[in-house]
């Protein structure tokens, strides 16, 4: 659901700014391992749904969470439900907050979902100023 929703407010910058990859387009028989360390690889910006189960992915913590926290990338994450976050969120510029989204109402959620959204079109663009858009 927090995903889906997130893609919409997404839909812009996906069209006119930066691939927006998550896991769930990789096709049934592709070499997921492969696919997503190729995306990470690629990434200049991650935002992460952060719950519990996320964070206890050894998946997550083994694989993607070292790629994404290497220098000159920026991680954006949502707070989906009550979990252990700090480490991620005590050093990133969250102006949406650690307000949970699973305590939330719609119009609530979106606002959150629409505050990232323009802070990530910023950084885009500001980052496109500079040199080529790149992939999220």
């Amino acid at each position: 659901m927090y995903r889906e929703e997130l893609t919409s407010h997404l839909a812009q910058i996906r069209r006119d700014l930066a691939d927006v990859f998550s896991f769930r387009q990789i096709n049934a028989g592709a070499d997921h391992h492969q696919e997503i360390a190729t995306s990470l690889a690629r990434a200049s910006y991650a935002i992460l749904l952060v719950s519990k189960d996320f964070l206890s992915s050894d998946y997550v913590a083994d694989v993607e969470l070292p790629v994404l926290a290497a220098p000159g990338r920026t991680i954006l994450p949502v707070i989906v439900g009550q979990c252990d976050h700090e480490f991620l969120s005590k050093n990133v510029y969250m102006p949406w907050g650690l307000k949970p989204l699973n305590g939330l109402q719609l119009a609530e959620r979106d606002d959150v979902y629409t505050q990232v959204a323009k802070h990530l079109r910023k950084a885009l663009l500001d980052r496109a100023s500079k040199d080529q858009p790149e992939p999220i």
